[in-house]
């Protein structure tokens, strides 16, 4: 495995800012994005818009405060002419495409890969007697009004069709440690076996034996 980044947060936030950085290549390093790849069937070329460098940019203009895909395209070929490397196109395009095809399931291995580097690294003193505390919320989303979204997320039902957005429920499973989010599930906002504890079910066999999980009262009701 590589050598976990040594940048400080105030190094990782100055090169999110910065034009000529993707930065995440420090944190998600080739080999562990291409094998998760490999390991959950997700074929794909080697192109320019692999998906290793398709998820760091995805991640990054996120973070950014630009979250558009023009600037995201700015910033990978600020990056690339930084290595030495030509430009790619500057039309969108492309790597919209590219990030359509990552599987959802692509990052749900990289949450769980990059949260358990955390723990590797977690100080004892940041424990519960020896034990890893985890805690669950929920919040709700809103997405993009497609088709798609509408159909396996659909809006509220106060809202007249073509005046809403798709809503979404999730549930998050963080670490106490570490700060981290260890687990995460999603489902329709309303409709039977859509509430907090039942998203919560659905993630309880990924919370590892003899740790502690804390909620508040919602969680203890039926």
């Amino acid at each position: 495995m590589k050598d976990q980044s040594t940048d400080s947060p105030p190094d990782l936030q100055s090169k999110l800012r910065s034009a000529k950085s993707l930065c995440l290549d420090l944190l998600l390093p080739k080999p562990e994005v291409l094998t998760m790849c490999d390991e959950i069937g997700h074929e794909y070329r080697d192109r320019i818009y692999n998906p290793m460098i398709v998820v760091w940019m995805f991640i990054t203009q996120v973070l950014s405060k630009d979250h558009s895909c023009q600037q995201a395209v700015t910033r990978f070929n600020a990056w690339r002419v930084a290595r030495g490397l030509s430009k790619v196109s500057s039309v969108t395009t492309a790597y919209c495409k590219a990030r359509c095809r990552l599987p959802e399931e692509l990052f749900e291995r990289l949450l769980a890969w990059t949260s358990s580097r955390c723990e590797q690294v977690t100080n004892e003193s940041w424990l519960f007697h020896n034990r890893i505390v985890e805690m669950v919320d929920g919040w709700t989303v809103m997405m993009a009004d497609t088709d798609e979204n509408q159909e396996e997320y659909p809006q509220m039902t106060s809202q007249k069709p073509g005046c809403g957005f798709p809503i979404a429920r999730m549930i998050g499973v963080f670490s106490l440690a570490t700060g981290a989010i260890n687990h995460t599930a999603i489902g329709p906002y309303k409709g039977k076996q859509t509430g907090e504890t039942s998203l919560l079910r659905t993630a309880l066999d990924r919370i590892l034996p003899g740790r502690i999980l804390l909620a508040d009262r919602y969680y203890a009701s039926f």
